[in-house]
This record gives C-alpha cells, sequence and structure tokens, in this order.
C-alpha cells in the first residue's frame, strides 16, 4: 500500500500549464494577501510530505531554489508527525510545471474522503483565502472537466496509503478552523473591505486567538485514534 511518488510526479493533470496569466497566480502566490500585511509574507505556502520530498529529492524532480525545512506537529497524547515545508515564490511559474507537488497539483479539486480513504465525491476549492474574497478568479474552477482522469489516477495513488489520509485531513481540518473564522468576522462585520479584512486576520493571529489551536489538536487526535483503530499496523505516521 505504498504510495507510487513517479505515477503523482510524472502525471501533468492539469487543463492549462499557463492558467496563472488569467487570474495572477491565485492559488500559489497569495499575492493579494501578501500586500495587506507584515508577519504573513513569511508563512510557508508549500507542504510535502516526507515520502513526497525523498522522492522528488532523488529523482531530480524537486523544485530548486527553496528552503526546504522539515516542521514538527505535535497533537495530544504525545502524538506527532513531520512534514516538510518551504515558502514558494515562483508566482505560477515552477521551474517544471509538470513536477509541482501533489497538493499544487490537486488545486482547484478538493476531495471528500473519509478516515478509511474512501472518496465519496469532489468539491470545487479546497485553500483558506478563498474566503476572504467574495469571487474566486481561478479559471480552471470553471471548467466542467474539472476532475479529468489523470487528477484521478494521483488522488487515488495518493489516498492509498493511510498516513496520507491523515496528512490530508488534518490540513482539511486546519482549513475549516480558518474558514469559519473568516466567516464569522465577515458576518460581524458586513461588507467588509478584502485588506482590512487580511489584517485583522493578522492581528487576530498574532494574538494567538485567530484559531484554537487546542480545538484542532483535539480534532486531529481522534482522527489518529480513528485510523489507528480502523487501520492497524498499516497506519504509521513520519517521526
Amino acid at each position: 500500500m505504498k504510495t507510487n511518488w513517479q505515477i503523482i510526479t510524472e502525471t501533468e493533470n492539469s487543463l492549462s500549464n499557463d492558467c496563472y496569466k488569467d487570474c495572477n497566480s491565485f492559488c500559489c502566490s497569495y499575492k493579494i494577501i501578501l500586500q495587506n500585511t507584515r508577519f504573513m509574507k513569511n508563512i510557508a505556502t508549500l507542504h510535502l510530505t516526507v515520502d513526497e520530498y525523498n522522492y522528488l529529492l532523488h529523482a531530480g524532480r524537486l523544485q530548486t531554489g527553496l528552503d526546504y525545512r522539515p516542521l514538527n506537529i505535535a497533537l495530544l497524547d504525545d502524538i506527532s508527525f513531520e512534514i516538510i515545508t518551504a515558502k514558494c515564490t515562483f508566482d505560477g511559474l515552477c521551474h517544471e510545471h509538470k513536477y509541482r507537488s501533489f497538493l499544487c497539483k490537486l488545486y482547484p479539486v478538493k476531495p471528500l474522503v473519509n478516515y478509511k480513504g474512501e472518496i465519496s465525491s469532489f468539491e470545487k476549492g479546497g485553500i483558506w483565502q478563498e474566503k476572504i474574497f467574495e469571487k474566486n478568479p481561478c479559471t480552471i474552477e470553471n471548467d466542467e472537466r474539472l476532475v479529468n482522469d489523470k487528477t484521478l489516477l494521483i488522488v487515488e495513488e495518493f489516498f492509498k496509503e493511510p498516513k496520507n489520509v491523515f496528512y490530508y485531513k488534518c490540513i482539511d481540518i486546519v482549513n475549516r478552523h480558518i474558514e469559519e473564522k473568516i466567516c464569522e468576522i465577515k458576518n460581524k462585520n458586513v461588507g467588509i473591505e478584502d485588506s482590512i479584512l487580511i489584517k485583522e486576520i493578522e492581528m487576530l493571529y498574532l494574538k494567538n486567538i485567530f484559531i484554537d489551536f487546542n480545538k484542532i489538536k483535539r480534532e486531529a487526535t481522534d482522527l489518529f485514534y480513528s485510523m489507528q483503530s480502523f487501520w492497524g499496523d498499516k497506519f504509521v505516521l513520519d517521526n
């Protein structure tokens, strides 16, 4: 049940290699957000599993020029795991577009998957900054061929391995909490301008009150135990 990262890496699933030209690299540059913040200029925008990073590195497919760093994430009950992060500065202009990371390839498709790795359906979207803006400029999102055969191929390959399901669902938990907070702020401040909303988000984050990390850790820990009960010794995290 090991992931075949060669299949994921070598499969080009994008409907357009130059879609970034029409949306100002919305999904990977955070340009509009960065124009209105100070601290958030330093956020990591690229997230890789350890296995994906190692495959890309040894296969000569790793996007060069970025500062990749391991990040250890601690949950409750001494549960922890490691991922690889980097601040991507390519603005949609990857050296080799075909070899971008799995999560980059996935957007704007959001698979709905349970802890058993079963995909029930697909939604459009999947990144929290979409909740800030009234209109999503992604041109691919308006295409009826959103989930093509190649996207389905890499998604099914990724979710074959239990730990990948866990990592993906942890990201989904964090995104959901961020989205809920953004919607809460917008509901309390009807008509708030994007630039002011972004500054409000940054201020709350710096005060450590933007999202409740203890709730996130609790949800991720509960997910861990559910998956451990179902998958047994097939479920092992990267540490």
